[in-house]
């Protein structure tokens, strides 16, 4: 007894203490390798019941990116983009402790073709400006999966007009609904459907290029969407087809 308390620096009533914690220690690691099985045991019920989960999930976004695919090609044919194909490509992966989440184990990929006899691409690689603008009018007036948003459309008028473009313009008021929309665009079809109108001007002068951004008013906003419908010569014609388009297009 000397020699312990001597070891470990107690006295007797310390040292009997050791000795009951180092017992109920030494029952406790006889009864981990028990504890582990059953946890394992857990484990591998809880893991069963996700790749379950895992699998229904699969199924669901094939499914849907199928549905998904369909209607997509049906909008954008209404953009002068009848020739467009789109798809919804399921990368499968089988559930592994390495790659468990909420979201799945599998990836999906958009896949895109503007034009007939051009292979499928991931959409991020080959899809151009303009195209990527169509696409996600397209996909956002579909989905209106965000609340109170902001989103850019550049180029989204490229290479159409018409009826077309009035297309455009529907779809993106739609989508000001329940989001805010900036759209630039040369276009009076489309120009005409917003709420609020910025013009953009360049000024060269001190061998500088200068930009301002003025807010239109009613009078302003006019004679701008005049201008774009025959250009710099706006008439008292060509102003009242302009306040007719705007009013036309108000909300």
């Amino acid at each position: 007894l000397n020699r312990l308390k001597s070891k470990y620096k107690l006295n007797l009533d310390q040292l009997l203490d050791k000795r009951d914690r180092l017992v109920r220690e030494r029952e406790q690691l006889k009864d981990m390798d028990f504890s582990l099985k059953e946890k394992q045991k857990e484990i591998d019920a809880g893991f069963d019941t996700y790749k379950g989960h895992n699998a229904k999930l699969r199924e669901k976004r094939i499914k849907k990116g199928k549905e998904l695919a369909k209607l997509i090609e049906k909008e954008l044919a209404k953009l002068e983009m009848n020739k467009a194909r789109f798809e919804v490509k399921v990368e499968e992966f089988e559930p592994g402790m390495d790659n468990v989440s909420d979201k799945g184990t599998d990836k999906a990929e958009f896949y895109f073709s503007s034009n007939p006899g051009q292979p499928l691409g991931k959409l991020r690689d080959i899809a151009s400006g303009g195209e990527l603008s169509r696409l996600m009018l397209v996909l956002k007036s579909i989905l209106r999966d965000e609340e109170d948003a902001t989103y850019i459309f550049d180029e989204v008028d490229t290479g159409i007009g018409g009826k077309t473009a009035e297309f455009v313009g529907e779809k993106l008021r739609s989508i000001s609904e329940n989001h805010q929309v900036i759209c630039i665009s040369h276009l009076p079809q489309i120009a005409s459907f917003a709420d609020v109108h910025f013009l953009v001007t360049k000024e060269f002068k001190k061998n500088r290029t200068f930009s301002y951004v003025n807010e239109l008013s009613e009078e302003e906003k006019a004679r701008e969407i005049g201008r774009l419908m025959v250009g710099s010569e706006v008439d008292n014609d060509v102003l009242k087809a302009a306040q007719r388009l705007l009013e036309k297009n108000k909300k």
